[in-house]
């Protein structure tokens, strides 16, 4: 989910996986590497069976969605038990001593939890809305700017049977756009809705 202009998911491709991209909206290029992409059939719910994929990638959508909860139960619904979703999201509430900080992070880990939020806020509009302005609707990425720190994105997943198995501190990517980002892996705990059994896990699914 969050695909953009696919290149994550051609990079994920080349390693042998069967990848599915999606997203709100279809980026120019998205359809450039042959993979199959999906734009919602419906609101809130994505346009596949239960228990579909072995992983999910989910690429800073959270933060977009006006209902990120309801994200996260689609993502456990379409991941095989057993299963992996990975999150890539914009945080707050981290310090130096989550990460060792590199010289361009500094400034943004010396804030308050508060106004890391609000830099979160500025930057997150600044990109989505002006440095990519579209006067098309259809083209505009939401920005509700439902953030969380790295510990409320773990707990709204735990709450909902997934397990957080690892998580990595990576940093501020983009100078010109400094949001931090923490990558979180979760193993998902459900009951199965097939009958078969699963032989090989090679399928993913890039939210």
């Amino acid at each position: 989910m969050g695909c953009g202009d696919g290149r994550v998911g051609n990079l994920l491709d080349g390693h042998g996986l069967e990848v599915r991209l999606f997203d709100i909206y279809e980026h120019p290029d998205a359809q450039g590497h042959g993979l199959p992409f999906f734009l919602p059939k419906e609101s809130g719910r994505l346009p596949f069976a239960d228990d579909s994929f072995d992983t999910s990638l989910l690429l800073t959508v959270y933060h977009h969605a006006d209902d990120p909860r309801q994200l996260m139960d689609e993502a456990r619904r379409v991941t095989l038990p057993g299963g992996r979703i990975v999150v890539i999201e914009s945080v707050y509430g981290v310090t130096p001593k989550d990460k060792t900080p590199e010289a361009h992070e500094m400034d943004f880990l010396a804030l308050s939890p508060e106004q890391q939020r609000l830099a979160g806020i500025f930057f997150d509009h600044f990109y989505n809305r002006i440095l990519h302005y579209s006067e098309i609707a259809a083209d505009k990425v939401p920005v509700p700017f439902n953030f969380q720190s790295p510990e409320g994105w773990k707990a709204l997943h735990e709450a909902r049977g997934m397990k957080q198995t690892e998580l990595v501190h990576l940093g501020i990517d983009q100078k010109t756009v400094p949001e931090y980002h923490t990558l979180h892996v979760f193993e998902v705990s459900k009951p199965s809705s097939r009958n078969e059994v699963i032989i090989s896990k090679n399928s993913a699914l890039f939210l």
